[in-house]
């Protein structure tokens, strides 16, 4: 019987999906002459057709029914629990609906262009096309008497309500998986990110300072040497501890100035910091390396700031930038007053009296000039790489459109130009900085020859809002050879026929998935507006990198897609990394924003790992942060899936009356933060969809629903810590009560979760501690 029914299924999936692609095109098709009709041009037909009830009556019946047609878009496994007579009726109720629907689009083409003998014949027409409509969808309900379509009536002008079309519109676009674009967060970190990873790692920047102190200590205690050579030191070995690489300049002399003895051991000290600097920004940039490392040694997380290194990369980059500008402000300072006096060889410090001046390799002040004004200039721009150009340069639309393509390559070739140049020209100063750099070039060449991937596209989900604007999509990848990934990671992602630019995606499965997938937002930029072309297609005007990735997905026509060639190189980060430690009694997993993916992946882990016996924490606790309502959309289905096949496989042990936040040894909480008049609608679409499968499941998770945010009073995010550490007391003493936070989403969150989880602790806490880590989005 088991083979019989595959057997039958396997004979009908084609017809399903042509089916499918046939209604969706007919629901395209639909909307634009929805469009088309109400900007209908002047023709022959248009007098004659203003107060015609069966002309609106065809535009409106057409739409009702391409909607309505979306209830029979039935999934594999929707088909799969129905029987061969109910897969039958529904090819049968697709096929008569498409066949009036098409000839309903091709009379009103032939009305919208205007062709045809005479009015009187095209009402004829119409008039005949409303009768076939109608009886199409009496024999629809018919068959499915629940359908949407129940108890719509059109007025007698052939019009319908404008609120009832729209609630129509809105629970049959919710039988198509749907979501808003997340709101884009700008927030490099800040001060309170710096002083935030300092409290936690402060053995790290201890080290740091320690470092710096004494580059700046070193030249310190020198001030009010008077003789040059005892500043100097061995002629035969410049350089050391101290010392400067290339012995004193001969435009100080500190035997007859006092200002330069006071004065130049700090101009010795901020460069040696600032180089003490350079040395150490490409180290938290080698990602690949940490990426290895950490798998090899994951206890190293607990010393070093790793999954905040592309903040500590910035915080590196901008003091030895800080450093520089107080050295040279000291230097220019005291030596210009120094050379408007005619201090003897004191104007040497802007003239190094070289018979090439323009040669930087020969001059040190042009190779200043070079330098200072390039870095000052130049590297600051990739902290506002993703807000958009400023004004006026957001006007010219070249540089509004490669924005950041414009601060990130210039970042790079200005720093590869100009430490070239630094190592040429002054080998004797900058070869300590030498290793660290190899390591970040080795890192780079490494990983774009053995970890990157070319995959192909098995699967697409193309997604729209509301108003069928497309808003993102959902891709699974097949590569073409391994790569170690696991939950909570991310990828760079490169389209050679778009660009050569990686961009990096969170990964939203798990390492025991065949495919890995990845959520996608399309994001505009902000300018332009969305526009339908012919084929009644929404378009941009402003085509962002996601935007035409989104489009190379849907083809040339909405229902096609082309081949392409995608790259993924990585995988990177281990944010989530201790989440999976059997050490701690539980977990808690927290996805805001763009971490929504993260989070999704973490919760695909984890139910991996407990169907598998695979040693991991006892709990989990599952959060999301969403905006609005049609943020819940980005993810829901995939979480209730999820959940209910763990169920349905034993991985989960629900009460047989759910009520309480725990499902087993899982709990879910989802924070609303925009609470609107849509959830109400929301909840009726989801409750719609639910089947037998999914109804407890389904029940359970909207009840978890918070129309609050995380730091409101009553919902606070504390309180669900301290309800984790209770839970955690009451489990057996041979269990562990620590426990793991890992939080993907802005940095301004992630503060206030830690300050939560800080208070969170128990008064009689002892040992019992909790390990917090973050993934900068």
């Amino acid at each position: 019987k088991k083979a019989a029914k595959a057997s039958q299924l396997a004979f009908h999936t084609p017809e399903f999906q042509h089916m499918r692609t046939q209604l969706l095109d007919d629901l395209n098709i639909s909307l634009n002459c929805v469009n088309q009709w109400e900007s209908m041009p002047k023709n022959q037909y248009t007098d004659s057709l203003k107060s015609d009830s069966d002309c609106q009556a065809v535009v409106t019946r057409f739409r009702l029914l391409s909607l309505g047609s979306l209830e029979l878009m039935k999934d594999e496994n929707e088909l799969e629990a129905l029987s061969e007579r109910e897969r039958d009726q529904i090819l049968d109720s697709g096929s008569e609906l498409h066949e009036a629907m098409t000839d309903a689009a091709a009379v009103l083409a032939r009305t919208l262009i205007s062709q045809g003998s005479s009015a009187d014949a095209v009402q004829e027409d119409l008039r005949l096309t409303n009768a076939a409509l109608a009886t199409a969808q009496r024999n629809y309900l018919k068959i499915f008497p629940e359908s949407l379509l129940d108890g719509i009536e059109l007025n007698r002008d052939g019009t319908i309500d404008k609120r009832i079309m729209s609630k129509l519109e809105r629970k049959a676009l919710g039988l198509v998986p749907t979501f808003h674009d997340m709101p884009q967060v700008i927030d490099t970190g800040g001060m309170p990110a710096i002083f935030s990873s300092m409290r936690r790692f402060k053995c790290f920047y201890f080290v740091i300072e320690v470092l710096l102190l004494a580059a700046l200590l070193a030249f310190l205690v020198q001030i009010d040497t008077n003789d040059n050579d005892d500043f100097t030191g061995r002629l035969d070995s410049p350089g050391g501890l101290g010392k400067p690489y290339l012995g004193t300049p001969p435009q100080y002399q500190f035997a007859d100035n006092e200002s330069q003895r006071l004065a130049i051991p700090f101009v010795f000290g901020f460069m040696h910091m600032a180089l003490v600097m350079l040395g150490l920004v490409p180290l938290p940039i080698c990602r690949g390396i940490w990426r290895d490392v950490v798998q090899i040694f994951p206890g190293i997380k607990k010393w070093m700031p790793i999954d905040e290194f592309d903040l500590l990369h910035k915080q590196l980059g901008t003091l030895c930038l800080l450093y520089i500008a107080i050295g040279a402000m000291i230097h220019l300072v005291v030596m210009s007053i120094d050379c408007l006096n005619q201090v003897p060889n004191s104007c040497l410090a802007f003239d190094a009296a070289v018979f090439i001046f323009f040669d930087p390799l020969e001059n040190v002040v042009m190779l200043r000039l070079c330098i200072w004004p390039s870095w000052f200039l130049i590297f600051p721009l990739m902290y506002f790489a993703r807000t958009g150009a400023p004004s006026p340069f957001d006007k010219i639309k070249i540089i509004r459109r490669w924005w950041f393509e414009i601060c990130m390559y210039s970042h790079i070739v200005v720093g590869v130009v100009t430490l070239f140049m630094a190592l040429i020209g002054r080998k004797e100063v900058f070869f300590s900085v030498i290793l660290s750099w190899w390591f970040y070039v080795l890192d780079r060449v490494r990983d774009n020859l053995f970890f990157v991937r070319k995959a192909t596209v098995r699967q697409k989900t193309l997604y729209a809002d509301q108003r069928q604007l497309p808003v993102g999509f959902r891709i699974s990848l097949k590569l073409d050879g391994a790569l170690p990934i696991e939950a909570g990671m991310w990828c760079y992602i490169m389209v050679p026929g778009n660009d050569l630019t990686w961009h990096p995606f969170s990964i939203a499965s798990s390492s025991g998935d065949e495919y890995v997938d990845f959520h996608i937002g399309i994001h505009p930029r902000g300018y332009g507006k969305w526009v339908q072309n012919q084929y009644s297609e929404w378009e941009h005007t402003e085509r962002s990198w996601t935007y035409k990735l989104y489009r190379q997905l849907a083809g040339s026509r909405a229902s096609q897609a082309r081949d392409f060639t995608i790259l993924v190189r990585g995988p990177y980060g281990a944010a989530f990394l201790q989440c999976f430690d059997p050490h701690y009694g539980g977990s808690v997993v927290i996805g805001a924003g763009t971490g929504l993916t993260a989070a999704e992946s973490v919760l695909r882990e984890f139910l991996h790992r407990k169907a598998l016996d695979m040693p991991c924490p006892a709990r989990l606790w599952f959060l999301w942060s969403c905006t609005n309502v049609d943020d819940m959309f980005w993810c829901w289905d995939q979480l209730l899936g999820l959940i209910s096949a763990a169920v349905q496989a034993g991985v989960l042990r629900p009460l047989r009356k759910q009520r309480g936040a725990l499902l087993d040894w899982l709990g879910v909480t989802i924070y609303l933060t925009r609470g609107s008049d849509a959830f109400a609608d929301f909840v009726e679409i989801q409750r719609a969809k639910f089947t037998a499968d999914t109804r407890d499941v389904g029940e359970w998770l909207l009840q978890r629903i918070y129309r609050s945010s995380m730091d409101d009073k009553h919902t606070h995010i504390e309180s669900l810590l301290r309800g984790a550490h209770r839970v955690l007391r009451q489990t057996p003493q041979k269990r562990s009560r620590d426990l793991a936070l890992g939080f993907c989403g802005p940095p301004a969150l992630a503060h206030i979760i830690e300050r939560a989880a800080h208070r969170s602790l128990p008064e009689d806490a002892g040992n019992v501690s909790f390990n917090f880590s973050m993934d900068h989005q």
